[in-house]
């Protein structure tokens, strides 16, 4: 029993750490469904704004280019904070849960790209 309690805990903390899942625990227990085929795809500016930086992410990789992976991780960063943000500002406001759905795709989005610059950095890294 203890074992089974000690998985739970850390799968909890688990959930509690990554802020996807965090989101996606909040909005389940206020009764809102959600799922990557459940939310609607944020807007054309920050898909736009992603594809971009993704574009200048494959392009500092190629040349193999440090600097300018650091600088759009950087970015990356920065996109994944105010998608946060925006979430939290969401779930935290009196609209209710169902108007935080929208940033939580957008923060998939974000973490996605984050971790697409980390592998790319540490890429340069470890040749």
């Amino acid at each position: 029993m203890a074992l089974s309690r000690a998985i739970e805990v850390n799968e909890a903390f688990r959930v509690v750490r990554d802020p996807v899942r965090r989101a996606e625990a909040l909005l389940a227990l206020a009764g809102v469904p959600v799922g990557e085929t459940r939310e609607p795809k944020p807007d054309q500016e920050f898909l736009m704004q992603v594809l971009e930086d993704r574009e200048a992410l494959e392009a500092a990789h190629e040349k193999r280019d440090p600097a300018a992976v650091a600088v759009v991780l950087g970015r990356a960063q920065k996109l994944r904070a105010s998608a946060e943000e925006a979430l939290a500002v969401a779930l935290d406001g009196g609209g209710g849960p169902a108007l935080a759905v929208p940033f939580l795709g957008r923060l998939r989005y974000a973490a996605r790209f984050v971790e697409e610059a980390r592998r790319a950095e540490e890429d340069l890294e470890n040749p």
